[in-house]
């Protein structure tokens, strides 16, 4: 499989909708704020959807600005990230993100 990873996520999807690049997966920041990206998060859901590729969201939480109960609803109710990596510092921590993610994403994985 090949990927592309960037911190401009609306740029690279309006560019690989002009091309014939091939790729197998995107991988981005995808929050609700639109922090660490390069437009507002509902201009970037319209472009995954066009592109129609598989997408690994990152600093889904805001760099911890989000809490992760909404943070992680939001990204689940998108429809447009197939896949969320989390960071974690502590036990603690670890327990409510996962707990959120299980929660947000309940009924969305697709076997």
């Amino acid at each position: 499989m090949a990927g592309l990873v960037t911190h401009e996520p609306l740029s690279m999807l309006n560019w690989l909708l002009k091309t014939d690049f091939d790729i197998d997966l995107l991988m981005f920041p995808f929050n609700k704020l639109g922090m660490f990206m390069d437009a507002d998060p509902v201009k970037v859901a319209e472009a995954i959807k066009r592109l129609g590729k598989p997408i690994i969201g990152k600093k889904v939480l805001a760099a911890g600005c989000l809490p992760p109960k909404d943070a992680l609803t939001y990204v689940a109710q998108s429809g447009c990230i197939d896949i969320v990596a989390l960071g974690v510092a502590s036990e603690q921590e670890a327990k409510e993100t996962f707990t959120a993610a299980a929660t947000a994403f309940s009924g969305t994985i697709k076997a």
